[in-house]
Order: C-alpha cells, then structure tokens, then sequence
C-alpha cells in the first residue's frame, strides 16, 4: 500500500483532490496513523460546506441549535425531519417567494442565501412535526417571536410580497 505521506519533505497527498500539500495543509486527526487527516483543510471545507446545505445538514445544524438554546426542544426525528424537508413546498408561506428567486432580488437580507428558513410556527413549541415551515430569511427575520403566524402572514402578503414582485420585475429589465 502506499503510503501518502513524504516524511523527508514534509508533505501529505490529500485523497480528494489528490495535491502533494505541506503538512500544515491538513487538520489533525487523532486516529489516523500520522495524527492528521486524509483530506486537505480545504476539501473538508468544501464537503462539510456541501452537506450543511443537505436536509441532514440542515437537521444536525437544529439539533445542534437546540442544545445550546434550551428554549428550542426538538422532539422530531431526523427521519422525520428529511421527509418533510424534502415534500415542502419550495415557496415561502409569508410572502410566497419562490426559493429560486432569493438571489436574485437584490435584497440585502434574502440576497445571501438561495435557501429557505425553517420556521416554528409556535416558537415555544420547538422543532417538532407540524410546527416547522419553510419561509424567507426577510420574513423570518421580522416575524422572529414577536408575530404570530397569521400575523406574518398578512404582513407578508401586504408588504413584502409586493416588494419582491416589484424587485424580481426590476431586475428582469
């Protein structure tokens, strides 16, 4: 087998993109044989960044959230999770921007992502099944736990919505 390290020169083949790095290229990695990690620090940036973007990634990003503010319980499973995920509809529930759209805007706030949030329709329910929804980062941001959703909701349909509509027209000149 070969061995990817050159003790001599002080390099480390990284195994996803294959380049001949220093060592200090590469993060450590307790288990490993040489006490580093197989990838470059980039390519594991670039993977752990790819799977953020994944329902699993969005799940585990929750989970995490949750542990550290204690008011956010999540009591549905990941399973659960990918499944709704996966069949909600692509539009946010507010102001009803299509997730395609997000980038292009030019809102400073919705501007930065190509997602949609996840939303608690209850706040002090947590993330447990049927109180999760999909919506803008806009709309999120000004319902926060100050409005309720049927609040948010005409809000969101009487004055964001028509900005957007407005902005996606604009830039389509």
């Amino acid at each position: 087998m070969k061995d990817n390290i050159t003790h001599m020169v002080g390099t480390k083949e990284c195994t996803k993109c294959g380049r001949n790095l220093p060592l200090s290229a590469f993060g450590k990695h307790r288990i490993s044989k040489d006490g580093l990690a197989h990838r470059c620090k980039e390519c594991a940036r670039i993977n752990a960044k790819k799977y953020r973007q994944t329902p699993a990634g969005i799940y585990n990003n929750i989970q995490g959230r949750s542990r550290f503010y204690k008011g956010r319980p999540l009591s549905i499973s990941k399973e659960a999770f990918i499944e709704w995920y996966d069949s909600a509809p692509r539009t946010c529930v507010y102001c009803d921007v299509p997730e395609e759209l997000l980038h292009k805007l030019g809102d400073t706030v919705n501007g930065r992502t190509r997602k949609l949030n996840i939303d608690r329709v209850v706040n002090a329910k947590g993330y447990a099944k049927g109180n999760l929804l999909l919506c803008c980062q806009r709309c999120n941001y000004i319902k926060s736990d100050f409005f309720t959703y049927e609040e948010m909701r005409e809000i969101g349909q009487k004055y964001v919505k028509p900005r957007w509509i407005k902005e996606s027209a604009k830039n389509a000149m």
